[in-house]
């Protein structure tokens, strides 16, 4: 079975981005626009904990781009990547 999590990007020029690095890094994705920028669905096999591993994942894909963004939890199943605080 799998296991889906929205990430929020705040800012749309990355999601494509992040989307081919988690695919990359065994998820499952898709691009869907919203209001506040851009969604990256993705999912993958629920085998012990996907969103402990997504997270990983994406602080990994965050420090190798030299993205300006920070990961937050919104709610269950939702994170958001939000500018970074300089």
């Amino acid at each position: 079975m799998s296991h889906t999590v929205r990430v929020n990007v705040t800012r749309p020029a990355d999601a494509a981005d992040i989307l081919v690095d988690m695919e990359a890094r065994g998820f499952e994705g898709a691009l869907e626009p919203t209001d506040a920028g851009v969604s990256v669905l993705l999912a993958r096999d629920h085998n012990g904990d996907m969103e402990r591993a997504l997270w990983l994942a994406l602080e990994d894909t965050i420090a190798e781009r030299r993205l300006p963004l920070v990961p937050m939890v919104a709610g269950e199943g939702s994170i958001v990547l939000r500018p970074a605080l300089v």
